[in-house]
């Protein structure tokens, strides 16, 4: 007899939820959102090498390569959970953009400003752009875009 004992990635995942469940627990008695409670998690678990303790892909060389796959899908997989809990938090109501429209109207254009301003910057004085509009557009493009590089 003798269990396996499962995929690696169980005790610690088990681990970090019951850690979220009782700090949530907590967070509520003390009226803060639980997505900051599981980013304080997210974060101390990522500091503490998460990556370590899936030692039992070091056993099989066969997956061995799906440790670093494994913890990217993991990180990835938080961030959109904490996105989707800050979505969650979020008060919608009718009053929100009455109270604080101007405020985000004037924060959110100062944003795509800054950033614009920036990127022109880095695009002239990096030589890309060698013309006033190959400038505009590609401080343009680049505080817009939403997309995401990978490497390798």
């Amino acid at each position: 007899g003798g269990g396996g004992g499962g995929a690696p990635i169980v005790v610690p995942l088990g681990f970090m939820l019951i850690t979220l469940a009782v700090c949530s627990i907590a967070a509520i008695k003390v009226r803060q959102p639980n997505f900051m409670v599981a980013l304080i998690i997210g974060v101390i678990a990522g500091g503490t090498g998460i990556s370590h303790e899936l030692k039992p892909f070091e056993l099989d060389p066969a997956i061995k390569s799906l440790a670093k796959p494994l913890v990217d899908a993991l990180v990835e997989i938080g961030i959109m959970l904490t996105l989707f809990f800050s979505g969650l938090s979020l008060d919608t109501g009718a009053d929100l953009f009455s109270k604080y429209g101007r405020i985000l109207l004037i924060l959110g254009l100062g944003q795509i400003a800054v950033s614009w301003a920036m990127f022109s910057l880095i695009g002239s004085q990096s030589g890309l752009c060698t013309t006033t509009p190959a400038t505009v557009y590609f401080g343009l493009v680049c505080t817009l875009s939403s997309g995401k590089a990978h490497a390798g």
